[in-house]
């Protein structure tokens, strides 16, 4: 199959004066070799931006849960005010 020799035509690869005759099923394999790398590839660039979204989104809910735990805390003294404005509104009228 290896011949040295200068001549190339279309059937034939020439590297280091060497002739490599590659047929259909030699490009069919390296074709599926490029293919299948290509997949890989995509899958783990896949892989790495899932992860990186799945990290994002864990901070923003652990951010999300202490603003929560903030405001609720907010309101609870909101409240107390309020009823303590309403329990002297309420003394007041009384007393008139």
């Amino acid at each position: 199959m290896h011949r040295r020799t200068m001549v190339c035509n279309q059937q034939y690869y020439c590297t280091n004066l060497r002739v490599i005759h590659m047929n259909e099923v030699d490009i069919i394999q390296f074709l599926l070799v490029g293919i299948t790398t290509s997949f890989g590839l995509l899958i783990m660039i896949l892989g790495w931006m899932g992860n990186k979204v799945y990290t994002k989104l864990s901070e923003m809910s652990t951010s999300m849960h202490n603003i929560e735990q903030d405001f609720q805390g907010r309101l609870i003294i909101l409240d107390r005010r309020v009823t303590t404005v309403e329990t002297r509104c309420n003394l007041h009228h009384e007393a008139n």
